[in-house]
């Protein structure tokens, strides 16, 4: 077996070899001229002397050069990590010292911060350097042959709550993954599809790469990160049928959509969002915008394939979908009993390309994974007819007043208003060591400060008193991981250093209380 080798014996068997595998700003590159170049890369790998089990890094856009790197070192047995090319020198160290990299394949602005980090046993090489040792080796390669349980890459998790966790899947097979594409979807060979975020995220790896591939889809490329503009420009030159965003994109999109882009969005046959909570006020709004409301989906970086969708005409305001067939979904207490539908629970999920764990975290391994379910750390809730909704993670319920708190719902109720760009609500003890709700507000640019608060707080006093925010501050950015996610822990760290220099200030100033 050989996850990469196995995709592309799939599509010489099925007859897909001429069909475009990718489109991208350099032109079309087929199934099989991918396949030579990941050859290539399979062969250079072999000549700098990086052997089967060992780890390299990427770090590079999302270009054929980079998907070729990365299904070539498959090939090779090499196991790969494609990192953010937004990544924190903290954050490559972490990947550094879980990997013990091989190597590292670095975009040129990169290379500086690559050097501080790596030590002298890790080889870094440049995307100049790395294309041109490829015209110079063969475009032939027979796949390593590895066991089902075999490394073949790892993933970097999001790492929103604590440091980031350096994911590792098998080369189990991809069919048993996919049916959201063949089923739901109904993706023919050839249909064209894109996905927003970037390939070092686990949503576009396998729903805009192993998936795609494994129904002979046509990946539309981009090498950068996505806003409003170059999504519209991106869908009218390459007409994609499928799109799979986030909510935050699609937010950024409905407002800033002129009329006359209407139609252009309208062309799109299917949008997916995951990676975030997806609002019904969102969802509804996106509906007027296009004629087609977005199929919302989940999965996390340790199932890497979906484990809930929406299939077309089942959409239901907030609810992520079903369970994707072969995937055994259950809900836990706190204390590890089974729930019935209708209550919140942690999710519990089995599911056909699990990852074993998380490298050199024994703990956390340990703590997510046992008796072949891992546990996701999110909260749900069962509907009777199958349907599962997010209430959040599982330290974003909390009870004020003897009540429980869902933090998903205070956001909700302001993300809706057209002056808030971004909102996040955490948990925060105040003085009495009691939890209570601080609420973080981006206002969209050129919104005056004083209308986004007097809207914001319109909104809040709707929430019943219990829920409504101790804190309301505003910010001009949220703290992100490399991948997106909002870091709450940075939020309650902000906000706890304000309030010591308000309170530090009032002591100094006679007179003035603090708040």
């Amino acid at each position: 077996m050989n996850l990469a080798g196995a995709l592309f014996a799939s599509a010489r068997q099925r007859g897909y070899l001429d069909v475009p595998a990718l489109l991208h700003a350099g032109g079309c590159m087929s199934y099989a001229d991918l396949h030579r170049l990941s050859n290539h890369a399979s062969n250079l790998l072999c000549q700098l002397g990086i052997a089967p089990g060992e780890r390299i890094l990427i770090l590079l856009r999302d270009t054929p050069e980079l998907i070729a790197l990365f299904l070539g070192a498959v090939q090779a047995g090499v196991v790969p990590m494609v990192l953010s090319t937004r990544i924190s020198s903290e954050d490559l160290g972490y990947a550094l010292s879980d990997s013990a990299a091989a190597a590292i394949f670095v975009e040129a602005e990169l290379q500086s911060l690559a050097e501080g980090a790596r030590d002298r046993t890790t080889c870094l090489y440049s995307r100049s350097e790395f294309t041109v040792r490829l015209g110079s080796t063969g475009e032939f390669f027979e796949p390593v042959v590895r066991r089902d349980a075999d490394a073949a890459f790892w993933v970097c998790s999001s790492g929103s709550t604590s440091r980031p966790k350096s994911v590792v899947h098998t080369h189990g097979g991809v069919a048993a993954s996919n049916g959201f594409h063949r089923d739901q979807l109904n993706l023919a060979v050839g249909a064209r599809i894109h996905c927003t975020s970037k390939l070092s995220f686990a949503y576009p790896l396998s729903n805009a790469l192993l998936a795609a591939m494994d129904v002979g889809a046509s990946v539309v490329l981009y090498p950068d990160w996505h806003d409003p503009a170059s999504l519209l420009q991106t869908i009218q030159r390459y007409s994609p049928e499928v799109v799979f965003s986030t909510p935050t994109l699609y937010r950024r999109v409905a407002h800033a959509c002129a009329d006359d882009s209407r139609a252009l969005l309208g062309g799109v046959r299917s949008w997916v969002s995951a990676g975030e909570h997806l609002s019904a006020e969102l969802n509804d709004a996106w509906r007027s915008l296009t004629g087609r409301a977005i199929l919302d989906c989940y999965g996390t970086s340790e199932t890497l394939f979906l484990i809930t969708a929406t299939a077309p005409g089942e959409e239901r305001p907030d609810s992520a979908g079903r369970a994707i067939p072969g995937s055994d979904l259950q809900l836990r207490s706190a204390g590890g009993r089974p729930l019935p539908r209708g209550e919140v629970g942690e999710l519990y999920v089995r599911h056909p390309f699990l990852a074993t764990g998380y490298a050199d975290n024994p703990g956390q391994t340990a703590r997510r994974f046992g008796g072949g379910w891992f546990a996701t750390g999110d909260l749900f809730m069962q509907d009777v007819e199958g349907f599962w909704f997010y209430r959040g993670r599982e330290d974003s319920r909390i009870k004020i007043a003897g009540q429980w708190v869902h933090l998903q719902d205070i956001e909700d109720a302001v993300a809706v208003e057209d002056c808030v760009k971004e909102v996040a609500a955490v948990s925060v003890p105040d003085e009495d060591g009691l939890s209570r709700v601080a609420l973080f507000v981006v206002p969209e640019a050129g919104c005056p400060h004083e209308r986004v608060a007097a809207d914001v707080k319109v909104r809040l006093r709707r929430l019943p008193t219990h829920k409504r925010p101790r804190w309301l501050e505003f910010t001009d950015e949220l703290p992100r991981t490399n991948t997106g996610k909002i870091k709450r822990h940075e939020l309650r760290t902000l906000l706890r250093r304000r309030s010591d220099s308000l309170a530090h200030a009032a002591e100094h100033r006679p007179g003035v209380a603090s708040h």
